[in-house]
């Protein structure tokens, strides 16, 4: 492999690596857990829902229409698609670092 290539490759790593760090950050501060909500006689309820081990969680947050509840729900759908990025960028580091060994991806 050119020390130029190596060069870009070991970058995109460092790259990786930060956005793995940014992501991480903004999860500690994000609700973990998706949030859930119930109709119960005729009014919308809302549940943060997560495990701890072996077991769910349903912690009420009260009627959804109250705007702290709401900001929850949106921080919840957030750290989601967060989620969903930092496996992205972990499958993305381990190619990258497959390919720094020499190996095919």
């Amino acid at each position: 492999m050119s020390q130029v290539i190596r060069g870009v490759l070991l970058e995109e790593q460092e790259r990786l690596k930060r956005l793995l760090k940014r992501y991480s950050a903004e999860l500690d501060v994000l609700p973990r857990g998706s949030v859930r909500q119930k109709v119960i006689k005729g009014k919308e309820y809302a549940y943060l829902v997560y495990r701890e081990g072996k077991k769910v969680i349903n912690e009420y947050l009260g009627s959804a229409e109250r705007k702290d509840v709401q900001k929850i729900m949106s921080d919840a759908v957030r750290a989601k698609k967060i989620k969903d990025g930092y496996k992205d960028v972990q499958h993305s580091l381990k190619d990258l670092e497959r390919m720094l060994r020499g190996r095919t991806v």
